[in-house]
């Protein structure tokens, strides 16, 4: 499982980072077209927002695996070890419960676009809300690794994480 689970997470690195160049080539490539060439470019926004969604939730799911969400954490961290735990504990089932709901609706959504098509490319809408489901598919995946991972005992010292590092 390590062997896969550490593949994955260089496959989704790379996807994010390759997305993120993506968006930023089209965007400035869109806007030198546009405002230098006078001839903009078509299909290009269509383009920059399908990978714009695919980076934004395959990034969550990244954030999630290494625990890098924004979070104010000044109360939780006046907290004893033991009331922590349960408030991480808490937060991760909530989360879990929160993207369970998205992929439900995402599998919803993805069977009303059934034949829709973007006007820029062509591409099929269904396109979005795949990168919603493969998003919350993997932020499950990574919520449920780390709660299995911290009932397992690791170390733990109050400045590190508490289900993991």
């Amino acid at each position: 499982m390590g062997k896969i689970k550490s593949y994955l997470d260089w496959i989704l690195d790379k996807i994010v980072t390759i997305s993120l160049m993506v968006v930023a080539g089209t965007v400035v490539s869109q806007v030198f077209f546009r405002y230098v060439l006078h001839d903009p470019l078509v299909g290009s926004e269509d383009f920059a927002k399908l990978f714009f969604v695919w980076m934004v939730f395959l990034g969550t799911a990244v954030v999630t695996r290494d625990r890098m969400h924004i979070q104010v954490d000044y109360f939780v961290d006046k907290l004893s070890l033991k009331v922590r735990k349960i408030v991480d504990l808490g937060m991760h089932l909530l989360t879990l419960v929160f993207f369970a709901i998205i992929l439900k609706y995402a599998f919803d959504f993805l069977s009303v676009q059934k034949g829709m098509r973007s006007v820029g490319l062509d591409i099929p809408l269904a396109a979005y809300s795949c990168a919603v489901i493969f998003g919350s598919i993997f932020v499950l995946f990574y919520l449920l690794h780390s709660l299995f991972r911290g009932k397992k005992g690791q170390k733990e010292t109050p400045e590190t994480h508490i289900l993991i590092d």
